[in-house]
């Protein structure tokens, strides 16, 4: 009985100084306007085996070069690739298969 007390005077203690009693959350990621945010890949297709795109900051260059490969160029490596990091952070490329 005494622990059962214990426990609840410890949870109205916590739930009245506004304690967190779930999962953290983590704060929302700040990107910037026009920029994809960073778990993002678009590629548009433009024809004649060319493509462009832009990546969020959390891809790399080979995973970028890889995701073009297998969307574009039906999983063989682009002829030409050019990979460039944008301003506002990720990548923007083109290339050709």
């Amino acid at each position: 009985m005494k622990m059962t007390i214990i426990a609840l005077g410890t949870l109205a203690l916590l739930a009245g100084c506004a304690a967190p009693t779930g999962p953290a959350q983590r704060a929302p990621v700040q990107v910037t306007p026009g920029q994809p945010q960073p778990n993002e890949l678009t590629i548009d297709t433009m024809g004649g085996g060319n493509f462009r795109g832009r990546a969020g900051s959390a891809w790399t260059r080979e995973e970028v070069q890889a995701q073009a490969a297998s969307m574009e160029c039906g999983g063989r490596r682009p002829r030409a690739i050019d990979i460039q990091p944008m301003s506002g952070g990720g990548l923007s490329f083109s290339g050709r298969c």
